[in-house]
């Protein structure tokens, strides 16, 4: 059998099988190595179903015409030979269709998990506390991160979402949590959130002095971007004026 070239062979002996009808001595011997052959093809060409057909028939008709072998010898050689490769075919098909059904699991845990972490994100940004409430209790990851790595809390932080902060902090967010580039929930509510966010998440113990992996802390978050109520209000609570 050449290599590649598996719907050939298939054919060939597809056609050679024909002469089986002609009920000789010789050809109800070879009808099975005939039938192994294709089961091979098939079983090179990764189609395992059509394989163990093919097997399973030579396996069956050489039980048929084990009384025209020359030899016992040669019967029980062929016929262990065609047996083993039709439980090993067998095998290949059960750990197939096992792997094909765990890759599915995968994917669809996989799926329905990307999907209840953008639904807890934006239930977040939006400060839908009820959706909030409903998607951890249906077991959604409160430590979920979006692509840039941002968690659920900085998401509602970044938002000034002061009410949607409180719950997830209140059901364990983790409130140092940090993104790729180092960013906490702090800084995002000092840069976007408003004072309100911030002086919550002050209260609720988050690091003042915390750094981004480029040295910024959440003064100089505010300076950049938030405002000067949101400076006041660091500097009240102790931000190092002087950090660099």
């Amino acid at each position: 059998m050449r290599q590649g070239n598996y719907d050939q062979a298939i054919a060939e002996y597809t056609q050679g099988t024909e002469a089986c009808l002609r009920r000789s001595r010789w050809y109800y011997m070879n009808c099975p190595k005939m039938w192994y052959n294709i089961g091979r093809a098939y079983e090179a060409k990764g189609d395992y179903d059509q394989a163990v057909d093919w097997y399973r028939k030579a396996v069956k008709r050489l039980s048929a015409v084990k009384p025209l072998y020359p030899s016992q010898y040669e019967y029980d050689k062929d016929y262990t030979t065609y047996q083993l490769k039709l439980s090993q075919v067998k095998s290949y098909e059960r750990k197939i269709e096992s792997t094909s059904q765990a890759w599915s699991g995968d994917i669809q845990r996989l799926t329905a998990k990307i999907e209840s972490r953008d639904q807890l994100h934006t239930a977040a940004e939006d400060g839908n506390l009820a959706s909030i409430e409903d998607l951890l209790d249906r077991g959604a990851d409160i430590e979920a991160r979006d692509d840039a790595g941002a968690t659920v809390l900085m998401a509602a932080s970044a938002r000034g979402r002061v009410a949607a902060v409180e719950l997830l902090l209140d059901r364990g967010a983790d409130i140092e949590a940090r993104t790729d580039n180092g960013t906490t929930a702090l800084m995002s509510a000092s840069a976007y959130g408003g004072v309100a966010a911030v002086e919550l998440l002050l209260d609720r113990g988050a690091d003042i002095e915390a750094r981004t992996d480029n040295g910024t802390t959440a003064l100089m978050s505010a300076s950049a971007y938030g405002g000067v109520a949101a400076v006041e209000l660091l500097l009240d609570r102790g931000a190092d004026i002087e950090a660099r």
